[in-house]
């Protein structure tokens, strides 16, 4: 047992920070040991500066070069950006055993956005619209799923069940079944009316991305490491698959299900012939952890990372275009079903749109951005913030 291990089992919340704390040039560890100090909750810290094999330990475990980076329950969440989040949505009380806070209701906003008022933040973690474009689904930390209308952003049904962040969501090709995963391990099957169809379980650590390939067949990828298929209407794994070097943050399949790819803490893009999930092909050229994976058409795909930058691929998996909208990290992209456009949106509070002419409009924003989505003919654009607002772009 490695060093980082034997402390993250005898710690429930860690904070591994570079000290000392108080020091001008690092402002973010101090920042974060402050919240943590001041919501009462017990947090272990631990300076990592003058500690060069615990450093590169953490580094090859969550996939983050900075710090401060905070552990629960032996898992990596975030840094100093997710801090603020974990103890206003409850998250971390959840964790050591103290009630956690549930929303009693939504308040709505007529026009275009919409956010949990008592409960904020309550980020965003995924969006997708449903294939005849009738409702939109979002996934979020106050733990709800959140069925809406794209028309007016308003929520019709609120979804609830899971026991941690709901960090993906996706949706059957006829629009009937919406398939909800969480930091809970958990994945939630549910009609589109909001009732609860089953669970599937098969998974030992967060579920971070879903993608129907059918009506009937569904891949999920989690920080365990894994790509699952799974038959929906039986609730059995068709094929599992060991896939990446730690968490995956993300999976998306070709339009013609022949091949699924996905995207994780260990920089890479993998490719996957389907049904049976066999490897065929590892890709390289993104400098920090894969955000989002997404088709782009029938004929490349798209990556995004942490990096700030958002890659276009070939099915052959060349490089054909690298786009370097961001200052700084991008969290998610979505594109048309054509692939004519696409959006991504990232921590430097700006959505860039891009169209196939190569025409580019970046949207600003008062808050950091962690989801969007794109209806199939690419009319109607939500992203939502770290706050749980959701606005539309275009």
């Amino acid at each position: 047992m490695n060093s980082l291990e034997r402390i993250i089992k005898s710690n429930r919340i860690v904070l591994f920070f570079w000290g000392p704390l108080g020091r001008a040039d690092k402002p973010s560890s101090t920042r974060a040991s402050s919240a943590l100090k001041g919501s009462g909750i017990p947090c272990a810290e631990i300076d990592i500066s003058c500690l060069d094999d615990l450093r590169k330990e953490i580094r090859e475990f969550s996939g983050h070069e900075t710090f401060p980076q905070l552990f629960v329950e032996g898992e990596f969440v975030g840094g100093y950006f997710l801090i603020p989040e974990l103890i206003a949505s409850g998250e971390l009380e959840r964790v050591v055993g103290r009630e956690a806070l549930m929303p009693e209701r939504l308040s709505v906003n007529q026009g275009q956005s919409f956010a949990p008022k008592h409960l904020q933040p309550s980020a965003v973690w995924s969006l997708k619209f449903s294939c005849n474009n009738e409702f939109y689904v979002m996934g979020s930390a106050d733990r709800v799923v959140t069925i809406g209308d794209p028309d007016t952003l308003s929520p019709v049904h609120r979804l609830i069940g899971h026991e941690g962040w709901v960090n993906a969501v996706s949706i059957s090709p006829n629009s009937e079944l919406i398939a909800s995963g969480s930091a809970d391990t958990t994945i939630r099957l549910w009609s589109k009316s909001g009732d609860l169809i089953r669970s599937l379980n098969g998974h030992s650590r967060w579920v971070n991305g879903l993608f129907f390939l059918s009506d009937h067949q569904l891949l999920s990828v989690s920080a365990d490491g894994t790509i699952r298929l799974w038959d929906v209407y039986s609730g059995k794994q068709i094929a599992v698959r060991q896939c990446h070097d730690g968490c995956i943050w993300s999976v998306a399949a070709s339009p013609d299900g022949s091949y699924a790819i996905t995207g994780g803490a260990d920089k890479r893009v993998r490719i996957w012939s389907l049904p049976d999930l066999v490897d065929s092909g590892t890709l390289v050229g993104h400098g920090n952890t894969i955000s989002s994976v997404c088709a782009k058409g029938s004929s490349t795909f798209l990556s995004s990372s942490l990096d700030g930058t958002v890659i276009e691929w070939s099915h052959e998996g060349r490089i054909l275009c690298i786009f370097r909208d961001h200052s700084c990290k991008i969290w998610n992209i979505s594109s048309s079903e054509k692939g004519d456009m696409f959006v991504s949106v990232g921590a430097d509070r700006k959505a860039v749109m891009r169209s196939a002419e190569g025409t580019k409009r970046t949207y600003s924003f008062e808050e950091p951005l962690t989801a969007c989505a794109m209806s199939t003919a690419g009319l109607n654009t939500i992203v939502g913030d770290l706050t749980g607002r959701l606005s539309r772009v275009g």
